[in-house]
């Protein structure tokens, strides 16, 4: 740790690509495809504390040897060769253990009639357990089950599961039962302040009820399975937000997790383990934890509230006194490591949209205590590094977390499903526009602003928001945001050089000059009807600084006046920007002399007194 601190001169420096960790990461049984999710990510200390963590050979019975850094072949399923796997510790002899379930066709019924499925487990005579369904109402209490598939509890064929899977599932209830006398009527949709942060609240416990039976709902039982249900299926699908936020908790099984003991883990480790789970890359996952009134994780030893061990390490490390920090500089250094590395291996779980909410007349969701395109930005970030097996699926999830009728948006032809999404959106982060990304093309196959999946680099929530009505896109500042966000420098020029993609763009403006790369994919068609320009740069660059590599973005100008610009979208750059540094005294400007011929003239433009808008 020492020595990957010594090269960690900053707190935001991350850690790219290293061979000597990468070696590290193998040696203790990462998949490839989780190693690359992790560079530049973290820190150095905190990329070599996770390197240090020991990983499961295999998960799920299957070894990483077929995967790369693409995917993960483990917790990606084929929905042709599935099979349901036994539990980790089945009790029954070879070929007794025997499946059981429910009929897929009152599942169905259930979820036409606008209810959710719930399961209740019944002993039978023969000693078997039976799992029968029970629709919901008003007062059931049930608890949700979390689970990627490839842990072994899904089934593709029926709506059942082995036996032994059942009775484990029944066990899991029935502690969380006994355990709990707390109160269930708050959720963890309030907080203080503006940000993610959760507040100190009471632990949700399941309160003992002697003559109510453990409800459970579980994918695998709830949602009928079979061509003939794919519309029953997506009207479950948007039944996701009620199932999660009425659920009195959420408990998470995850097979990797279930082998390791969580009452003398180091709260670091324990998060750090949820970090790099298999059930932490899914993106349904990902969309049932926002949703939890609270969750439970499932270890061997028991289970472990994640809200209640982040808010105890959060208060342990607010306790800690200048001067216990100080005593000495080593003292102060490892102080100083921890706080780093919680803060890094915790932030999946603090910047997560809560979203425990829903609106009496449907089934959607209402994010809490944000902006809305700052709670898209978190649920957009959120689900750009996860995976799901279903394409289609990821529409309906982002719908559900940004407020929308996942139904309707399944309903539509998969090439209008993002666009949809995206034209819902009253406010959307600027750095949209700057992404490097695969991008939806218009009616004459032009590239347009709007991405075509959620992938590529996260957008950033500092670098502000822009409008979008049907006239299209709008970025201008206004006077209480001026200072919050960090509001990109508008350059104006002209050239006749007709547009490419090759294009190399040299600009010349009032103490700067920008170098700038197109940045166009294989089928990416880009042309404009005119010769005047405008160039979006993500500038941040400080006092002293005379190189920067940033983001921007190029546009067509179309029209102009004193306060307003209409423009077309055309790609996003790669900038290059210098400052003087030999150019006569502080703050002087550059003229043409300064630069060789192919830089081009260009103006500098305030968008803090300047509209431009974007037409789509």
């Amino acid at each position: 740790l020492a020595r990957a601190q010594a090269t960690d001169t900053s707190a935001v420096q991350k850690l790219e690509q290293n061979p000597l960790l990468e070696e590290r990461f193998l040696s203790n049984s990462w998949c490839p495809f989780q190693i690359a999710r992790l560079w530049g990510q973290y820190s150095a200390s905190t990329t070599y504390y996770l390197s240090s963590l020991h990983r499961e050979s295999t998960f799920g019975g299957v070894k990483h040897d077929h995967c790369d850094e693409t995917r993960c072949m483990t917790t990606s399923i084929d929905p042709s060769t599935y099979k349901p796997r036994h539990a980790q510790s089945c009790p029954y002899q070879p070929g007794e253990c025997h499946m059981s379930g429910v009929n897929s066709s009152t599942v169905a019924d259930i979820i036409r009639r606008g209810c959710i499925p719930l399961i209740k487990f019944q002993d039978c005579v023969n000693g078997t357990l039976q799992p029968t369904l029970v629709e919901s109402r008003s007062g059931l209490r049930y608890v949700a089950l979390s689970h990627v598939w490839s842990g072994g509890l899904g089934n593709v064929n029926a709506n059942s599961m082995f036996s032994c899977q059942l009775r484990q599932l029944r066990r899991l209830l029935q502690s969380i039962r006994e355990n709990a006398d707390d109160d269930l009527d708050r959720d963890r949709g309030s907080k203080k302040g503006a940000g993610m942060k959760r507040d100190l609240r009471a632990v949700f416990r399941l309160k003992p009820l002697p003559q109510q039976p453990v409800l459970l709902w579980i994918d695998t039982l709830c949602v009928p399975v079979g061509s003939e249900n794919e519309q029953v299926r997506q009207m479950a699908i948007a039944q996701m937000a009620q199932i999660y936020v009425e659920a009195q908790c959420v408990l998470v099984v995850d097979p990797e997790l279930q082998r390791m003991e969580c009452k003398n883990l180091p709260d670091e480790e324990l998060f750090a383990s949820l970090l790099c789970s298999a059930w932490n890359s899914r993106s349904w996952t990902f969309q049932e934890a926002c949703m939890a009134r609270v969750f439970y994780v499932q270890f061997s030893d028991g289970y472990s509230v994640v809200d209640e061990k982040w808010h105890s390490f959060r208060n342990q490390l607010d306790k800690v006194t200048t001067s216990d920090a100080t005593t000495s500089q080593a003292g102060a250094a490892v102080i100083n490591m921890r706080q780093k590395l919680m803060s890094e291996v915790s932030q999946w779980f603090d910047t997560m949209p809560v979203m425990t909410k829903i609106r009496s007349h449907d089934t959607r969701t209402l994010m809490t205590n944000s902006e809305d395109w700052q709670n898209f930005v978190r649920v957009w970030n959120g689900l750009r590094t996860r995976s799901t097996t279903k394409s289609d699926d990821l529409y309906g999830i982002i719908a559900i977390m940004v407020d929308l009728t996942a139904y309707e948006i399944l309903k539509l032809d998969p090439r209008e499903r993002m666009k949809a999404i995206l034209r819902s959106q009253s406010t959307l982060p600027l750095s949209f526009l700057y992404q490097d990304c695969a991008r939806v093309h218009d009616a004459d196959g032009r590239l347009t602003w709007a991405p075509s999946q959620i992938a590529g680099e996260p957008l950033d929530m500092n670098s502000g928001y822009m409008s979008l009505s049907g006239e299209g896109l709008s970025i201008e500042v206004h006077e209480q945001d001026a200072t919050r966000y960090s509001w990109p420098q508008a350059y104006r020029f002209s050239s006749q050089q007709p547009l490419q993609a090759s294009w190399s763009l040299h600009l010349a403006a009032e103490a700067r000059r920008l170098s700038a790369r197109l940045c166009l994919r294989s089928g990416d068609n880009v042309r404009s009807v005119t010769d005047s320009w405008l160039v979006l740069v993500n500038e941040t660059m400080s006092n002293g600084q005379t190189t920067q590599q940033v983001r921007g973005a190029l546009l067509s100008l179309i029209e102009a006046d004193g306060s307003t610009s209409i423009t077309t979208y055309i790609c996003p750059l790669e900038i290059t920007i210098e400052a003087p540094t030999d150019s006569g005294k502080e703050g002087e400007k550059f003229d043409g002399n300064d630069f060789s011929d192919h830089y081009l003239k260009a103006q500098s433009i305030s968008l803090k007194r300047h509209v431009v808008k974007i037409e789509t």
